[in-house]
């Protein structure tokens, strides 16, 4: 997290990035701009170090998780604070204004009715149609976006952190993957599965390029070790993620 000059004790790069970054998160800047603007800051020190090194530094993680949570954080008191301005009645909520909330909504209060009028028990829908409704300012103040943030760093991370469990990938991409889903989660949670397939697909393309070189080589060793650097191959996917979503308008 810091560094060391002149027997001074500084902060890195990117916990100074992560600094500006929640300043800007308070002071009410979207969460997506200021995520994908610190993925943007570290990717190619992290490209650097795992390439040369094949390690990817906290000092360049770990900030942007930190990041990530207080985007979330801030986010969801500001949404919770602009929900409870509105007056509302939660028992007849205003429709949403965006389009995914609205359907999760639509769906359990549309399976409760159908159940009811079926002559069945409907209570768990009901229940859980309660609850969603009753959230629906809070997800029309924003809140929404904040969930996908949530559940992208979760599909990423936890995908990742499969493959680490049984040998695939070192806990630095693991780390990683929490960072990007969490970025890539703030456009959308299409956006996060691309950036997975785009990054298991490029890491796929480097272990047979290595497969090559041991061909070439007659099964020598090849120099800079056995090890694959997979953080490249999920930045690149990330990128190639973000222009996709961006042409087809989905960003």
């Amino acid at each position: 997290m810091s560094t060391r000059a002149g027997g001074v004790w500084l902060p890195s790069s990117g916990a100074v990035v992560a600094l500006l970054g929640a300043v800007l998160v308070a002071g009410g800047v979207s969460p997506d701009i200021v995520l994908i603007a610190y993925v943007a800051a570290v990717s190619l020190p992290l490209v650097n170090s795992d390439v040369l090194f094949h390690r990817l530094p906290n000092r360049s993680t770990v900030p942007g998780l930190a990041l990530a949570a207080w985007a979330v954080l801030a986010g969801s008191l500001r949404a919770l604070d602009a929900a409870r301005s509105v007056d509302t009645d939660l028992r007849s909520p205003a429709p949403l204004p965006r389009g995914r909330a609205e359907t999760v909504v639509g769906i359990f209060n549309g399976s409760s009715a159908e159940l009811a009028g079926s002559g069945e028990t409907s209570t768990n829908f009901d229940g859980a149609g309660a609850v969603i409704t009753s959230a629906a300012p809070w997800l029309a103040a924003d809140g929404e976006a904040l969930v996908w943030i949530l559940l992208g760093s979760l599909v990423y991370g936890a995908s990742c952190a499969l493959a680490w469990w049984f040998g695939g990938l070192g806990f630095g991409d693991v780390k990683l993957a929490f960072l990007l889903g969490a970025a890539a989660g703030s456009i959308g949670l299409g956006v996060v599965v691309l950036a997975v397939g785009l990054g298991v697909f490029g890491a796929f393309l480097g272990g047979l390029s290595r497969l090559a070189r041991v061909a070439r080589t007659r099964g020598g060793a090849i120099d800079g070790g056995s090890s694959i650097p997979i953080g490249p191959a999920l930045i690149v996917g990330f990128w190639l993620a973000l222009v996709a979503a961006r042409c087809s308008g989905a960003w």
